[in-house]
């Protein structure tokens, strides 16, 4: 962030085999240190705090667009959801009000079936007492095979 870091690189290093020399490193990274915060307070190193206060606002910026991002693509997969659930309530309905009209239409033709059975078995009922007093077999089976015909 400032130049601070190139002149780390000149002079001792706390990484030396010699103990001295890791001393005077140690020394001089207080003195630099202290010397960035009276230039801190002195107000020189505005430029470090306003690169700081730019990463900053970026990560915190960036951050955003990623929350913003994330809570638009579960509104869209709530959305497609919620489109998808509507649609099969929608054609579950529809293939119910299909089923109730087959099953009234199969009740309106069995209704009219049972009707005309019962009138074909009474006709054959009164047939069968006409018939009972007949005393002609001919005539009986005559009358029998146009009750099979009909």
């Amino acid at each position: 962030m400032s130049s601070n870091g190139d002149s780390d690189n000149e002079g001792p290093t706390v990484d030396s085999e010699n103990p001295e020399e890791r001393v005077a490193a140690r020394r001089l990274r207080i003195t630099r240190r202290i010397e960035a915060a009276k230039r801190a307070e002195r107000g020189e190193d505005l430029d470090d705090a306003k690169e700081a206060k730019e990463e900053l606002s970026k990560s915190r910026k960036q951050i955003e667009a990623s929350r913003l991002r994330l809570t638009k693509l579960i509104e869209d997969g709530v959305e497609l959801v919620t489109n998808i659930r509507v649609g099969c309530d929608a054609r579950e309905a529809a293939r119910r009000t299909d089923e109730e009209v087959k099953k009234q239409d199969r009740n309106g033709k069995l209704k009219h079936e049972g009707k005309t059975m019962a009138e074909k078995f009474e006709n054959i009922t009164k047939k069968w007492e006409s018939a009972l007093q007949k005393e002609i077999p001919q005539s009986l089976r005559a009358e029998l095979k146009q009750q099979k015909d009909s």
